[in-house]
């Protein structure tokens, strides 16, 4: 904790000074979209938020969290898609380019990035992970076991996921006892679980969380005895590159906010809230 109020000092000082654009390697993007003068934000942290996330109360409570965890104040903008996005979904709809003008003219961290280090571009690091996210297999009917599926079940998946793959590799080998049938988004791969025109979801948990929020009257169970764990997705803050004093303050806020506990009560909370 010694570490963490020497940040809070020195990033205070350091965001009074002013931030400057990003500097090294960078997407190809028209000066005139840029903001290239310095952002006096005063004793604060500006925050990005991607509205279409179900997370993003959640993110925001965490942006909250690591500002006072680091004595500053947090201010957050508002990031919506340039197009629909697909709805309950992680990803976030943006191009490379877009991100970086983002990063670049409104904020110095974006929450709930679910880039790997592998993925991420040159202009841009990633904090500590603050949440870490599964796949679950839900059906409609409590205590059913994955080996119990009936023979010729049909199972949804959302298509281009880790999960999806994973589904559709494990049935090449094992044959055609189950179908995998893929669909574009969550909202529909629960919904046709909702109508029983399949008999479990291979869906992102916080996809289901926000979805029985507003359909609170059909219950869903996890199917057990998943045969392949699929790949988890752990969310962090995206910063700059040429922020790098930033990324450390944050990481060490990240953290701090685990240890005590902070971070956790608030997504079981999240889990729980139906």
């Amino acid at each position: 904790m010694r570490a963490l109020a020497w940040f809070q000092a020195l990033l205070a000082v350091l965001i009074v000074v002013g931030r400057t654009s990003s500097a090294g390697a960078q997407p190809a993007v028209p000066n005139e979209f840029l903001d290239n003068t310095n952002r006096q934000g005063g004793n604060r942290i500006d925050f990005c938020v991607n509205m279409t996330s179900p997370l993003a109360e959640f993110d925001r409570f965490v942006g909250q969290a690591i500002a006072e965890a680091l004595l500053v104040e947090a201010s957050f903008y508002e990031v919506d898609a340039p197009w629909a996005a697909e709805p309950l979904d992680y990803r976030i709809g943006l191009t490379e380019s877009e991100l970086f003008v983002i990063l670049n003219n409104h904020c110095d961290a974006f929450l709930g990035f679910s880039l790997s280090p592998l993925s991420t571009p040159p202009w841009m690091r990633l904090s500590l992970p603050y949440l870490t996210t599964r796949f679950v297999l839900l059906a409609t009917t409590e205590g059913v076991r994955f080996a119990d599926l009936p023979e010729g079940a049909a199972i949804g998946t959302l298509l281009g996921t880790t999960a999806d793959g994973d589904m559709r590799r494990y049935l090449s080998v094992t044959g055609p006892a189950l179908r995998r049938l893929p669909y574009p988004n969550n909202l529909i791969l629960l919904e046709r679980l909702n109508e029983n025109a399949i008999v479990a979801a291979l869906v992102w948990e916080p996809a289901a969380w926000a979805y029985l929020r507003t359909h609170p009257s059909r219950a869903v169970a996890e199917v057990t005895g998943l045969p392949f764990t699929p790949l988890e997705i752990a969310f962090s803050l995206a910063i700059r590159s040429d922020d790098q004093f930033l990324l450390a303050a944050v990481d060490l806020a990240i953290d701090a906010l685990m240890e005590d506990g902070t971070i956790t009560a608030a997504a079981e909370r999240l889990l729980n809230s139906n």
